[in-house]
């Protein structure tokens, strides 16, 4: 049976009992015996190999599901499944060991199926050696059990899965092995694996491999087809030679007819040195193309093809690689020609201990682009020197070598972040090399190498490395330039790094307008006598090396600057009868998008050649004041509002034409546009006749500002105008014409005005048309509603063909309002505090935050409510000034009314106390005890009385008692007793000590007695009390009726006897006051609740008043002081 071919074997097995089966197995715990696997997220899976005798645990009756898996464990497992399936362990398994690590001393288990995974093909061991303790990658995990399904089933799924079109979704595959790739692809496809991180170089655990085996076996195969079984290999040797690999010897070669799809066979013959092995002679195969082939007809498997292609170069993809030891290392030679199945041969030569490191002559074949890999590793620390060359052609090679150790012998690591950097920053390196602890370690940069003097990249230095001239002699020099070369006409800069006693040091690079890539290696040992350099400076392709991630040093702006060309670039020409032009709109931010604030500067200009020089341009801004350009001549604009954006205008006479530049003044030169600054070119605007045939209508309120909402009472003018192809107003012939306004009211009447019939109403809820004439392109009618309403304006001129425009205004009530004018006596102008204070003509002093503000100047003749800027408003503000502040809904004005003389101000007034009154809203009251009805009589014995009937009620039940006079207090109480329990009432009659009878209520109960003598008994009503906790008064504080504007920095707070300071932020017994204030007084309302044990506080707005609530704590209620806060 031993000898039988293996699909034989399986037939043979397939008609043997269970019984045989089990005997192969015998498991030395069961399934439900594992200790170790309830709850076990691999639970099912090592149940169900459990139960199919697949897998065993330990002598102790454990599984141990989070081991980590070995190659021993691999082996048994697979070995077992084998048998489970009719595979049959050879009989001279303990006598010819399949792998050379393996002796007859070895647990007989681990032989046995060793054997058998070996002479099955599904486990082949590492350079001959099976290494049954070492860890399993999940790479040669995956090729395990492709090759044991591959086996057993008779198929080749790597062939079958490779056919297929599918979704991978393993996506770090590049990270394995070329032969495990395949594999992972097989699990992939069937859903034996459903991660998209395979992660195949990590271990994995028994419970996971008990997994994997298992939703192999549950996957459907059915439909995969491959090698047929008794074959083991199919491989082209070189272009024209194909080998088959039997599995059994063959007997009589020329009963085997073979056939190549696409592919003339020549010949078969047997191979000489292997009866199993039949040669074939082919035709040419095409490289990397997949041949069928069959025997007799069926199908035998399939090969890839070798090209003829002989490579005129090979070179090493690394040259100088580091590999740790029991992990594998890949060497990847180019044969710079994109052309599949060309034979590459390796040749691996280890430089000491080779009877543990082997030397390895092996063959691989290129990938489509070209590229011929080999993976191996070692055990024992050594350097190999690889040479790898076109078989068949020695002389067309590449050396390297491969370092190898248990840790990596040099590294160099990124210490500080980002590999694009503004020019003059740094970027800090880490070299790690604990074999040269104590040494040096060159650093070149990958640019600099082999360069030509004129290439050489020189704008990036080593700040913190020592940088000498190497010359030829090895003496060496302190170099001017600290950057490292080696120029292909000899000269060599070397750089030096000292590391310390752990073998780790730091580097520094600097530059600007650079880009290099720093490459550590070992190169040698400085002589401090003879102050030479044993190395040769340069950097050898096979030296230990290691390269850090380059780092770019460029031109780099934190801000960001936008520039948007309104409208048309045909923009209409300055004439008497408008200005035309184009608008720009320019934004700026930082980096992050964050906008730029108002004030900041930005400059036009105009590079020589993007103006006109025959034709006149001009720049407006935002102010309405007007330049004439010219070129190379920079203009100022800043940012205005909270949009980061500034705004200007370019005018022109009809054929000029102009591209602005806009720039930040942030390079090298100062006032002037340099290759430095940040800037962006704007669209070019021609200055061309105007185009009229369009118009607008625009709301206007009293201030001359655009508004679609106004106060009950004030009003509005629309505005009807003719305008140019931009949007700006223009007019064609005298600008005479009549405009007919449609005018609808909706919930109150409007008054028209401006009208050429006068004055006109409009009743609420109806519509009426009336006119107006225009004067150069204008049409104005005036609207106010005394109630609020929603007006529509509908405005066309049909005499010109001039459009119907539309615009609404929303009436409203008044908001409210409030209004305080003073002189300015003290001015905090500090960023986080921004507050000035007025003194009215009472006395008062309030503070006001003007920051966000709107400012205006009332101070000139020039004109009312003149808009300022935040600065231009501080420079007013000087002592003697006067300003009024506005408050309207939560819009701050200020307007100055009166000039200061001059003088500074002080940045805060002096020292004053404002009170805050409290107003109880809720009482204090203390806690109320329990207490029951209760009816006392009098010492019975010292009274006299005839019979008479007691009453006793509790207003739902009554008890009558007949009472005769010669009773006593027991009788009394016995009597009433009786009657209360068949009145049901919760009551219980006692006698005390004096000889009362005392009647008492039960819970909720209220007891009246009447009937009786008044000596003996009153004739009263007694309530039961509930008990009660005591409640916490609450009182408030109105903080705007009491005129408090604001809480400014350093003022003092005393509430509830504990004094606060006012600060800029929020910490203990200090709160953040540089906000409005509503803000001031949560943060107050924070820090009282934090420190004082007896009040909790609240702030809120209520009617537009700001509102401070305090509440008494539980158990403190009644403690807490109703004295007014002070706020000096």
């Amino acid at each position: 049976m031993a000898n039988q071919p293996t699909k034989y074997r399986k037939f043979v097995v397939g008609a043997a009992s269970a019984a045989l089966v089990a005997s192969a197995v015998a498991p030395v715990a069961s399934a439900k015996d594992f200790s170790d696997t309830k709850g076990n997220t691999h639970e099912a899976a090592i149940d169900a190999l459990s139960d199919a005798g697949i897998i065993t645990g330990y002598e102790d009756g454990t599984f141990k599901p989070n081991k980590t898996l070995t190659r021993s464990d691999v082996v048994k497992m697979m070995g077992k499944w084998l048998v489970s399936e009719g595979y049959e362990v050879p009989e001279d398994y303990k006598t010819n060991m399949r792998f050379s690590d393996l002796q007859a001393s070895t647990n007989d288990e681990l032989l046995k199926y060793a054997a058998v995974v070996k002479d099955n093909g599904v486990f082949n061991g590492s350079n001959g050696r099976l290494l049954a303790g070492d860890n399993m990658s999940r790479e040669n995990m995956a090729v395990v059990l492709v090759r044991a399904f591959d086996t057993v089933k008779d198929i080749n799924l790597v062939e079958y899965v490779e056919a297929q079109d599918f979704d991978k979704e393993v996506t770090d595959l590049n990270s394995a092995k070329s032969e495990a790739r395949t594999a992972i692809n097989v699990l992939d496809f069937f859903d034996i694996t459903t991660v998209a991180q395979f992660n195949p170089k990590d271990t994995t655990t028994r419970g996971h491999f008990a997994t994997f085996l298992n939703n192999f076996l549950k996957a459907d195969l059915s439909k995969v087809t491959g090698v047929v079984a008794g074959v083991e290999s199919i491989s082209a040797i070189n272009t024209t030679t194909v080998e088959v690999k039997f599995v059994e010897g063959v007997t009589d070669i020329n009963s085997l007819k073979f056939a190549i799809e696409g592919l003339e066979v020549k010949n078969a013959v047997l191979k000489q040195t292997d009866a199993k092995t039949v040669v074939l002679t082919t035709a040419t195969q095409e490289g990397g193309k997949k041949y069928e082939i069959t025997l007799n007809g069926n199908k035998l498997g399939s090969f890839e093809g070798i090209s003829a292609v002989v490579p005129e170069k090979v070179t090493l993809e690394t040259t100088s690689l580091q590999g740790i030891l029991g992990k594998e290392v890949t060497v990847k030679a180019n044969i710079n020609v994109k052309e599949a199945g060309v034979p590459v041969t390796f040749n691996i030569v280890s430089e000491s201990n080779k009877s543990l490191n082997a030397d390895q002559v092996v063959e691989a074949f290129t990938d489509e682009n070209g590229i011929a890999e080999y993976s191996y590793t070692r055990y024992a620390a050594t350097d190999d020197n690889v040479q790898v060359y076109a078989t068949g052609k020695a002389n067309v090679r590449a050396f390297g070598k491969v370092y190898w150790a248990n840790y990596t012998r040099l590294a160099v690591s990124e210490v500080t972040e980002g590999n694009a950097l503004a020019n003059g920053s740094k970027k800090v390196y880490k070299i790690s090399s604990p074999e040269n602890a104590g040494g040096y370690v060159n650093v070149a940069f990958k640019e600099n190498v082999q360069a030509t003097p004129d290439k050489l990249v020189t704008g990036a230095k080593l700040t913190d490395a020592q940088v000498f001239v190497l010359s030829p002699d090895g003496t060496t020099t302190v170099a001017a330039n600290k950057y490292p070369y080696e120029v292909t006409t000899g000269g060599v800069q070397i750089a030096l790094v000292k590391l310390n006693a752990n073998g780790e040091a730091t580097f520094t690079v600097e530059g600007s307008n650079a880009t290099v890539t720093p490459v550590v290696f070992v190169d040698g040992e400085f002589n401090s006598v003879t102050n030479k350099w044993t190395g040769n400076g340069k950097l050898d392709a096979t030296e230990l090396q290691a390269t850090a991630p380059s780092v770019k040093f460029e031109l780099s702006h934190t801000l960001g600057l936008d520039v948007k060309a309104e409208g048309v670039m045909n923009a209409a020409a300055e004439t008497a009868k408008g200005q035309g032009g184009r608008e720009y709109t320019v934004t700026v931010s930082d980096k992050n998008g964050k906008l730029a604030p108002a004030g900041t500067s930005a400059y036009v200009t105009f590079p020589a050649g993007s103006i006109s020089t025959d034709k006149k341009v001009y720049i407006v801004f935002a102010d309405g004041s007007k330049s004439q350009v010219f070129a190379d001549t920079p203009y100022e604009i800043k940012v205005a509002g909270t949009k980061g954006q500034a705004t200007f205008k370019l005018v022109g006479e009809k054929d000029a034409f102009a591209t602005p530049t806009v720039f930040l003044d942030n390079g090298t030169v100062n006032s002037k546009l340099d290759a430095n600054d940040l800037q962006t070119v704007g669209e070019i605007t021609y200055f061309v006749n105007a185009v009229v045939n369009n118009s607008d209508l625009m709301t206007i309120d009293a201030n001359g500002d655009y508004t679609e909402s106004a106060v009950v009472g004030d009003v509005v003018t629309y505005v009807y105008q003719s305008v140019d192809q931009n949007g700006f107003p223009y007019y064609e012939g005298t600008g005479r014409y009549e405009v007919t306004f449609q005018v609808t009211a909706q919930f109150g009447d409007v008054t028209v005005g401006n009208t050429t019939a006068g004055t006109v109403t409009v009743p609420r809820g109806t519509t009426r048309s009336v006119k107006a004439n225009a004067v150069n392109g204008v049409a104005t009618i005036t609207t106010s509603s005394a109630t609020p309403s929603t007006v529509t304006v509908d405005a066309s001129a049909s005499q010109v063909s001039l459009p119907n425009q539309s615009a609404s205004v929303q009436f409203t009530a008044a908001p409210a309002t409030t209004i305080f004018a003073g002189e300015v006596i003290a001015l905090n102008d500090l960023s986080n505090v921004k507050v000035l204070y007025l003194k009215d003509a009472a006395g008062v002093v309030k503070n006001f935050k003007y920051a966000g503000g709107e400012f205006f100047d009332n101070t000139t003749s020039v004109g009312i409510n003149t808009p300022l800027t935040e600065t231009d408003f501080l420079a007013k503000l000087t002592s003697g000034a006067e300003v009024t502040y506005k408050k309207v809904g939560d819009k701050n004005h200020f307007y100055v009314t009166k000039a200061g003389s001059g003088a500074a101000l002080p940045t805060s007034p002096a020292p004053t106390t404002v009170s805050v009154p409290a107003t109880v809203t809720t009482a204090y009251l203390p806690a109320v005890t329990e207490s029951f009805a209760k009816i006392s009589s009098s010492i019975i014995d010292d009274v006299n009385f005839s019979d008479f009937t007691l009453t006793i009620a509790d207003g739902s039940n009554t008890a009558n008692v007949n009472v005769d006079a010669t009773d006593t207090a027991t009788d009394l109480e016995t009597k009433i007793n009786n009657a209360l329990t068949t009145a049901t009432i919760d009551a219980l009659a006692t006698v005390d000590s004096d000889g009362r009878v005392v009647i008492t209520g039960g819970q909720n109960v209220n007891l009246t007695t009447s009937g009786a003598p008044a000596d003996v008994l009153p004739s009263v009503t007694r309530n039961y009390v509930a008990a009660a906790p005591a409640r916490a008064a609450e009182f408030v504080y109105n903080f705007t009726t009491s005129t408090v504007a604001d809480i400014s920095p350093t003022e003092k707070v005393t509430v509830n006897g504990i004094t606060y300071t006012a600060g800029t932020s929020t910490v203990g017994k200090t709160f953040d006051a540089t906000g409005n204030l509503a803000t001031d007084l949560a943060n107050l309302a924070l820090v009282i609740s934090v420190n004082d044990d007896s009040v909790s506080a609240i702030a809120s707005t209520v009617s537009l008043e700001e509102i401070l609530t305090l509440t008494e704590r539980t158990g403190k209620e009644g403690t807490a002081s109703t004295a007014a806060i002070k706020i000096d």
